[in-house]
């Protein structure tokens, strides 16, 4: 006798589990939404873009462009620094890019994410609720 009481609570235990996951998940979901919702709000560029990079970028596009438009005796040494100005300007400009895409398109996914997680979860407590019997 004791033995199926405890077998009970243990079922009963285990069925409650997936009801407290999908709740957690829903409400998880719903706080993704509404974050993504106020992204662009609540987070500041700065944490995306810093002062240092933004200088870097500046530099490499000055030190680019004097490079390309400077008179050196050489050939093939002007042409090693267009180069290598060149690189650092797509390294900085790559960054930026980078920064730009996290600051327009994180708050869509994080959005999308929490639609879908709270859509998955109510959907699972709906049939977990109605097929529970």
């Amino acid at each position: 006798m004791a033995e199926r009481i405890n077998s009970s609570k243990r079922q009963s235990t285990f069925r409650r589990l997936p009801e407290f996951v999908l709740s957690s998940a829903a409400i998880v979901g719903l706080v993704l939404l509404v974050a993504g919702l106020f992204w662009s709000r609540v987070v500041p560029s700065q944490a995306l873009w810093s002062q240092e990079q933004a200088q870097e970028y500046e530099t490499a596009a000055v030190k680019l462009h004097e490079q390309s438009h400077s008179q050196a005796e050489n050939g093939d040494e002007k042409q090693q620094l267009i180069i290598s100005a060149r690189q650092r300007f797509e390294e900085a400009r790559q960054d930026l890019e980078s920064a730009r895409h996290a600051r327009d398109y994180g708050g869509r996914y994080l959005s999308l994410f929490g639609s879908l997680l709270l859509g998955s979860s109510a959907l699972g407590l709906y049939f977990r609720r109605q097929y529970a019997a």
